[in-house]
């Protein structure tokens, strides 16, 4: 299969309904089921595009969501009217008939409830819900279809449940890790729960690292279960570290994208064409040639493996007054051109001749290819080559 269609195809945006609702002392609990709500109606028609402004990273510091940005070009570029919703209680009243009822889920003893109730969101069309967020269904007459507290020992139960019960009537190829430790920053991000939802793809936090064997076995056992090659979202937590989180994937055929800090993903899907090709210039072969007493530096941001930063703009460099007065390299995802088409298009309409386009750490995604399936790894290796065409660029990185 192509790699890109791991991603099933989000319909043309027409439309755009903005939910500006202001941040100001809602917490993660009421983003979830806000942006579980967003997957429900953009499964319907995609034009639900929710505006925050700040996210939280590291030691808590805000981070920029550019959704104001990107709404702008949206406008702009593609011609896309829009209409604001400001009031949450109008945002519940307009879209509550999508809404087959709510789950509550235990936020004080075993917090994988979430999770689970984020994946069964997706496959029963109800809303993820803490009890503190409870008064927002109840003044609307949205249901209690179930409540998880009480229900599972820990959070290894509660997940081999998941597994188990769950993932055989998820989409078995894609996989968020959606951390549960709180108040750990990567913890705070919800920015995807709106894509999960609605691809019917399976939350959980499973730690893999070796002190954690119960739950490692389970991981393994869950994607050995899943449809490869498939994608592995959100990014790991604090039990694990980096290159075991993308190795474990990689040995079953999925690769990772880093992928916090990135909301909208069911709108941007669906703007700009996924067929689109693109061209980059390259310098002819004579005026290439290296001199031998010369040490050349090449400036290069690598980031291009994460949709967080092809959603913040490279952390807000690309807009730099600096940029074009020097060359420099930037990885765009190759896989943008069907998770983030319109994006694409901007970042070659903004390209100046000083900056080159080169793909990230390890071709279409960010995976350890050395230890993939031998009758799946030339098949990622292929569909880079093909992603890297499309999205104009001439050649990436690899580990």
């Amino acid at each position: 299969m192509r790699l890109d269609e791991v991603f099933p195809r989000i319909p043309r945006v027409r439309r755009l309904v903005v939910g500006r609702l202001e941040p100001e002392g809602k917490g993660v609990d009421f983003w979830i089921w806000v942006r579980a709500l967003q997957g429900l109606v953009n499964r319907q028609e995609p034009h639900l595009y929710i505006v925050r402004g700040a996210g939280v990273a590291r030691a808590g510091k805000p981070r920029a969501l550019y959704e104001d940005h990107w709404l702008d070009y949206y406008v702009e570029r593609f011609g896309l009217k829009t209409e604001e919703v400001a009031d949450v209680d109008d945002l519940i009243e307009r879209y509550k008939h999508v809404v087959k009822g709510y789950v509550l889920y235990d936020t004080e003893r075993v917090l994988q409830t979430q999770n689970q109730a984020i994946t069964r969101a997706g496959l029963e069309g109800i809303l993820p819900v803490a009890p503190d967020q409870e008064e927002w269904m109840v003044r609307h007459g949205i249901a209690k279809v179930d409540d998880l507290r009480g229900r599972f020992a820990s959070d290894a139960e509660a997940a081999e449940w998941t597994v188990e019960n769950l993932w055989p009537q998820c989409y078995r190829r894609l996989y968020a890790n959606l951390c549960i430790h709180r108040p750990a920053w990567v913890a705070m991000s919800h920015e995807i729960v709106d894509f999960v939802v609605y691809h019917k793809g399976l939350a959980l936090d499973v730690p893999m690292s070796r002190q954690t064997r119960r739950t490692l076995h389970l991981y393994r056992r869950m994607l050995e279960a899943g449809e490869a090659p498939g994608v592995q979202m959100s990014w790991h937590c604090v039990y694990d570290q980096e290159k075991e989180y993308v190795a474990e994937a990689a040995k079953r055929g999925f690769f990772t994208l880093c992928s916090m800090h990135t909301p909208n993903l069911t709108i941007h899907g669906g703007v700009g064409d996924p067929d689109k090709s693109y061209a980059q210039p390259m310098p002819d072969a004579e005026s290439c040639k290296a001199e031998r007493d010369k040490v050349y530096v090449c400036f290069y941001n690598s980031d291009g493996d994460a949709t967080w930063a092809m959603n913040n703009l490279h952390s807000g460099n690309w807009l730099a007054p600096q940029r074009g007065k020097f060359k420099f390299g930037w990885g765009l995802l190759p896989l943008m051109v069907r998770l983030m088409p319109g994006m694409l298009q901007y970042y070659h309409e903004t390209r100046t001749a000083n900056d080159c386009f080169w793909g990230p750490s390890s071709g279409a995604a960010y995976t350890y290819t050395h230890v993939w399936p031998k009758g799946l790894v030339d098949v990622y290796l292929s569909e880079t080559r093909r992603l890297l065409d499309q999205s104009g660029q001439h050649g990436c990185n690899m580990v």
